[in-house]
């Protein structure tokens, strides 16, 4: 994202789709939502192209349609490129789903934006700041490049909207949970999930990630206080900030180890965490970006766990430990059975 009176530079490729794409977009004036991967052109078509502006838009048009792919209008400002046969697909029925923003009358409300050819990674870091909200969501996920520039000023509503498109577009629906928390997952998966955030009590103590301690050497970071002795809400920032001070392996934030986050989480209940035999070192993403109150937190470990296919698992001396989500969905079933140390 970039402030300023002009779009960041935007280098062109030099695959003759993306080229007929830029192409389209700078004779349009519209923004192109398409995915991160697409069929090639056989040549480029540039120096073909007709001087009358609609009729180099249809001849665009037109050589995509061989690719088999649909250049769809969206509203005024977006068009979507998409695969043909898209609207009796899972795609379809996400993009269904997602509903344009209402215009914006006050011009500082809109901003330049831009946001060319992306890892995964950049791409959920730059969602979550303009959600305002913490992503929940499993390491197996589409994680294709997203391409993605608009061409004219965005409201932050706007650019929500144009990702949220592109997310799906690639594969992944983003589910709405509460008030802080939006759910990421396989297109394939979205009709299963329940929003089950709890809703934040008025004055309840807040983890805020933007008041991490500076943490330059891990080894510095204290031991959390005792509870009772601190705030709630100092002690949860220097859990978490314990967390995530020494990744394993190392820079692989926000992959996090499973025995490390069950760990957080005995702490954050007042119980003993024990090493799972068999998901203790599975890694899951796990990173907190919104301030959000103890049941959240709390909430958003049990989520992750989840969408991994990995539960919080009771044992008989009151200790947890991580395990199969069935494994939990039997327990609940059946309390009498009990749970087994690992």
């Amino acid at each position: 994202m970039s402030g300023g009176s002009s779009p960041a530079p935007f280098i062109r490729g030099s695959e003759p789709t993306e080229e007929a794409l830029d192409i389209y977009a700078d004779l349009t004036g519209r923004t192109v939502l398409r995915p991160g991967k697409l069929p090639q052109l056989p040549v480029s078509i540039k120096a073909d192209l007709p001087t009358d502006t609609n009729a180099a838009i249809a001849r665009i048009v037109g050589e995509l349609a061989k690719c088999h792919l649909d250049v769809v209008p969206d509203d005024e400002t977006f068009v979507r490129v998409l695969p043909q046969g898209w609207q009796d697909s899972l795609m379809g029925k996400q993009l269904e789903q997602i509903k344009l923003p209402l215009p914006s009358p006050h011009p500082a409300d809109h901003f330049f934006y831009a946001f060319v050819r992306s890892d995964f990674a950049a791409c959920l870091e730059i969602y979550s700041n303009l959600r305002r909200r913490t992503i929940l969501y499993p390491q197996v996920l589409p994680r294709a490049a997203v391409s993605f520039r608009n061409r004219k000023a965005l409201t932050r509503e706007e650019a929500v909207y144009a990702l949220t498109v592109v997310l799906a577009i690639n594969g992944v629906a983003a589910v709405d949970d509460g008030d802080n928390f939006v759910q990421l997952v396989p297109l394939e998966t979205a009709e299963h999930v329940t929003p089950r955030a709890p809703k934040p009590k008025r004055g309840a103590p807040l983890l805020d990630p933007s008041k991490l301690p500076s943490v330059p050497d891990p080894s510095s970071v204290q031991r959390a206080p005792e509870a009772g002795t601190v705030l709630m809400s100092d002690r949860l920032t220097m859990l978490y900030a314990q967390l995530i001070a020494n990744p394993s392996p190392p820079a692989s934030r926000p992959l996090l180890e499973v025995d490390r986050l069950v760990g957080f989480y005995a702490e954050l209940t007042g119980r003993k965490a024990l090493a799972s035999a068999h998901f203790g070192h599975t890694f899951v993403p796990f990173e907190i970006k919104t301030p959000l109150t103890d049941a959240e937190v709390l909430y958003a470990v049990e989520t992750t766990l989840a969408l991994n296919n990995l539960a919080i698992i009771p044992v008989e001396d009151g200790s947890i430990r991580a395990g199969h989500i069935s494994e939990r969905r039997k327990l609940m079933k059946d309390p009498s059975e009990g749970s087994r140390k690992p």
